[in-house]
């Protein structure tokens, strides 16, 4: 993979890590509805801007259907019940329970799509939900009822992930990426404004937590998709997609760094093992994405990727 492109990879991770850091901060102030729905609010006007400035063609009435579900399984629910986990769990583990959402995707699409979930395939997310439960150690996590009923919410989110994954592979094919997520946006807005203004915030939040959100909704939300699509067109969305694997890497690494939160040298040896369960998934010889990451592209048209 060229440099650019690793580049871009780690970056997605970082913004998609952060963004746990930022529901950590803001849920508990803003509450979860309310900073979900200005979430989508403030990243759909992003996009829409970013679509003008691209000239690209959209119109939420030509897919509103489309739009809508996805904007609820997809964006509203998921987004929701996530923010609501970060009220009790850590962002380490909120980022942990999130790389969950291969697995999902793989299962629902074998059941929805009548698609073979191969052996390799099978050991592949299991291998990467391994390493990232290795991450952050073998410390004992708290018994405690909420503290699994939180969890529960953050794995329950992973499966909606997973519906709203499949449903774009089987109905939105003939819709770009950019109309989709920007039209998934604006349906979950619509969809969560209601609950939003019921649920508004009693006093005006200190400049750490709007800061918060405007991390949330510009930089993890608009800002990480257009770099998304940017990898999904120059490396492929198989290997765009392995940016998921190391989400959990830098949601752990934000956490240690900004709230506190404990990690130990555990996190090499699930790392490693992350990037294993990649290869297994993705079909891509280890060696050789070593090789890839610490070779210099020599030949300016070995930049075509599958996808």
């Amino acid at each position: 993979m060229p440099l650019k492109q690793l580049c871009g990879v780690f970056i997605l991770a970082a913004l998609w890590g952060a963004s746990f850091l930022f529901m950590r901060v803001a849920s508990p102030v803003l509450g979860p509805v309310f900073l979900i729905d200005a979430r989508v609010i403030i990243a759909a006007a992003v996009l829409f801007v970013f679509s003008k400035v691209v000239k690209n063609d959209f119109s939420f009435r030509a897919h509103w259907k489309q739009y809508l579900f996805l904007g609820a399984v997809n964006s509203a629910i998921p987004f929701t019940l996530i923010a609501t986990a970060t009220l009790q769990l850590t962002a380490s583990l909120a980022a942990i329970l999130n790389s969950m959402v291969p697995l999902f995707t793989a299962i629902i699409a074998s059941i929805w799509l009548k698609e073979k979930l191969s052996k390799q395939k099978l050991l592949g997310i299991i291998l990467g939900l391994t390493g990232v439960v290795i991450i952050v150690g073998w410390n004992p996590i708290s018994t405690d009822i909420k503290i699994i009923a939180f969890a529960g919410l953050s794995v329950t989110a992973t499966f909606f992930y997973g519906i709203g994954n499949v449903y774009a592979r089987k109905n939105c094919g003939n819709i770009s990426s950019l109309n989709t997520t920007l039209g998934q946006f604006i349906g979950a807005s619509i969809l969560l404004l209601p609950a939003a203004i019921l649920k508004f915030p009693g006093e005006w939040p200190s400049l750490k937590v709007i800061f918060a959100l405007v991390g949330l909704a510009v930089f993890c939300t608009s800002l990480a998709f257009i770099l998304y699509f940017y990898l999904i067109k120059s490396a492929g969305s198989t290997r765009a997609a392995s940016t998921l694997f190391l989400v959990p890497v830098f949601g752990t690494l934000w956490g240690v760094l900004l709230l506190d939160e404990a990690i130990n040298i555990s996190a090499l040896v699930g790392l490693a093992i992350i990037l294993a369960g990649i290869s297994l998934i993705y079909q891509v010889p280890i060696i050789e994405k070593v090789k890839s990451i610490f070779s210099f592209p020599e030949r300016r048209n070995d930049f075509h990727r599958e996808g």
